[in-house]
């Protein structure tokens, strides 16, 4: 998924609910690019994406965030981000903005177990692990012939957000927030 934002004032772009695997970029990006402002990646399975070409200049094998816009948020909830980068100089998630205070928030996801797989290339852009976060396998169905299904013993059932659609009400009393 390959997004440019512009400067269109209010604009944030969300990418939800889907499962982005088996997919190779050159250097950046093979599951996720966004350059330019602020988006939410939202309840996403991102696996088996790869970058053909490795060394210290190309990262974000997942997801790949970059652009010059000052203050860009990109919240990253209930997603599953795994196995994506196959050398260690390729990280999973790689934000490189150059703009002004850049910040990457993460809420309830299932992300790599290594820490150094989530990077910035500088100190305009910060991340920021909140609530609900966990590492390790999430025990995919079969993960080798590329059903990401979960199986029963996944870490990762029930450790999402309850309140998925932020209106403070949990899925107990809000229908919204239900799994369909």
């Amino acid at each position: 998924i390959y997004l440019a934002i512009g400067s269109i004032t209010g604009s944030t772009p969300v990418i939800t609910k889907n499962l982005i695997f088996g997919n190779t970029a050159s250097s950046r990006g093979a599951g996720i690019y966004i350059t330019g402002r602020s988006s939410r990646i939202t309840n996403n399975t991102i696996v088996k994406n790869n970058l053909v070409n490795h060394g210290t200049n190309n990262k974000g094998a997942a997801i790949y965030l970059t652009g010059g816009s000052n203050f860009a948020y990109t919240y990253l909830r209930n997603n599953i981000i795994r196995d994506n980068a196959t050398e260690s100089t390729d990280k999973e998630i790689y934000a490189d903005y150059s703009g002004l205070y850049c910040k990457q928030y993460f809420f309830y996801n299932c992300l790599p177990v290594n820490s150094d797989d989530i990077a910035t290339a500088n100190s305009n852009s910060e991340i920021e692990y909140h609530d609900g976060n966990i590492s390790g396998d999430p025990s995919f169905a079969d993960f080798l012939n590329d059903d990401f299904n979960l199986q029963m013993s996944s870490p990762c059932i029930d450790a999402g957000d309850p309140d998925t659609d932020q209106d403070a009400e949990s899925y107990l009393v809000d229908a919204d927030d239900c799994d369909a």
